[in-house]
């Protein structure tokens, strides 16, 4: 786990960034991520050599955060989660599938139908 470093995206990321959402099965458009990598607001954890991890954020809402497959279980999810959340709540809306890892990250969680939002306040 020490070789993960948790940055901000960089345009010439998109097609990688891409490659960890399509694998994460998400649907976030390619013009969605790249508006995020402009602003700012999509965060990588990457080896020296790959992009494993990606959490596209806009203002406090997670559009998408995953994982490649063969790198889960490793906390890279919840380190990319921990570094969006520096200073500022963060928000999302995720199928039921999933509510164990945002349980873990502290989100609150409430029913809203199909989906489940989780917030999880800000921390300094």
């Amino acid at each position: 786990m020490d070789d993960i470093t948790i940055r901000t995206a960089t345009v010439d990321e998109l097609t990688d960034v891409m490659g960890v959402i399509d694998a994460g099965l998400l649907a976030c458009s390619i013009e969605t991520v790249r508006s995020r990598i402009e602003a700012n607001s999509v965060l990588v954890a990457a080896t020296a050599t790959t992009v494993v991890g990606v959490l596209v954020r806009e203002g406090e809402l997670i559009k998408a955060i995953a994982v490649r497959p063969n790198r889960r279980g490793q906390s890279i999810g919840s380190r990319l989660i921990d570094t969006a959340g520096e200073g500022r709540r963060l928000c999302a809306r995720f199928s039921p599938a999933v509510r164990p890892f945002y349980e873990h990250n502290d989100f609150e969680i409430t029913n809203t139908g199909e989906r489940l939002r989780g917030i999880r306040p800000a921390v300094r």
